[in-house]
């Protein structure tokens, strides 16, 4: 499997990662560019990712993903957390068929996400 980590963010990973990135967009592009977060190209832009290790929990953290071959990309994950001596993988999807395409690993659910938008009131 060919993988190619990127040092600054580039139109390519805009355009793949694009529906992924939601409001924190800018936070992600500035991790990128800073090195905070590492910004990953699999099989010549199949997939893109962007990912950290959190140093408290030893784990490597999913910040956005998209793209094909998902069993593929979560090897590489495994594989690579694995190699780091880390305690796990951690991502968040909006996607409910992930658990099923990622079912020879043995994923927990930590929880759900739920967001109450606030009318905006003058103060």
């Amino acid at each position: 499997m060919h993988i190619c980590k990127h040092t600054a963010w580039s139109a390519a990973a805009e355009a793949a990662l694009a529906d992924t990135l939601g409001e924190d967009r800018d936070a992600i592009v500035a991790g990128v560019e800073a090195g905070r977060l590492e910004l990953w190209e699999i099989e010549r832009g199949q997939a893109w990712l962007v990912t950290c290790v959190d140093a408290e929990s030893r784990e490597l953290i999913v910040c956005c993903l998209a793209g094909r071959g998902m069993a593929a990309v979560a090897d590489v994950l495994y594989r690579t957390a694995q190699g780091q001596g880390l305690r796990g993988v951690r991502f968040f999807t909006a996607r409910r068929a992930m658990a099923r395409a990622l079912r020879s690993y043995p994923l927990k659910l930590l929880g759900y996400v739920y967001r109450c938008e606030v009318a905006n009131v003058a103060q």
